[in-house]
């Protein structure tokens, strides 16, 4: 994986999504008040062999997603763990935290600058861009995983790129590195 934390201690790294997403403006409603003893909370249910609650059908179809994201998220759970876990290695809480940002949920979303689908696919940009939503799922994970490789594990940077454009990570680091070689030759 990519530095996500730990497999199987989806806890911690569920909270380090969160905690990225809200440190680039996101704001993630289904998870905003959760704090680290839900998720724990919710992780040691699922693996309890004592718990006897019945498990939903989502549960039961091997969705990993926290119970904590809306049903219009929780609803694309297929899609979701088919091209995140599945072919493209992303944690898969992490792009039900895009979907609801991008387009809470909704398949049929058009953003203001013609941005399709469950993850605002630009298609000027993206020849897989569609509103169809498994196909959407696959080509915007297929890109996070892209900008996470390009950017060395990074998610942080590799969402500021999936947000601002491919390159604008790239600006971000290279205007950073300018300025503190600026201030270390105390110009």
């Amino acid at each position: 994986m990519y530095g996500y934390g730990k497999e199987g201690s989806s806890g911690s790294s569920n909270i380090k999504y969160v905690a990225m997403l809200g440190a680039l403006g996101f704001t993630i409603l289904g998870l905003a008040s959760l704090d680290s003893g839900s998720y724990e909370t919710h992780a040691a249910d699922k693996n309890n062999a004592n718990n006897n609650s019945p498990k939903t059908s989502e549960e039961s179809d091997g969705c990993t997603i926290s119970p904590k994201w809306p049903k219009n998220v929780r609803r694309w759970c297929p899609g979701i763990m088919k091209y995140s876990k599945g072919s493209e290695g992303l944690e898969p809480d992490l792009t039900a935290g895009m979907i609801l940002q991008e387009s809470s949920g909704n398949p049929n979303a058009i953003g203001p600058g013609n941005e399709l689908g469950l993850l605002q696919i630009h298609p000027d940009y993206h020849d897989c861009a569609t509103s169809d939503p498994a196909n959407n799922i696959k080509c915007g994970t297929s890109f996070m995983k892209r900008l996470i490789e390009k950017n060395n594990g990074n998610i942080r940077l590799a969402l500021i790129g999936y947000n601002g454009g491919e390159y604008y990570a790239d600006v971000k680091r290279q205007n950073r590195a300018a300025a503190v070689t600026t201030a270390a030759l105390g110009e």
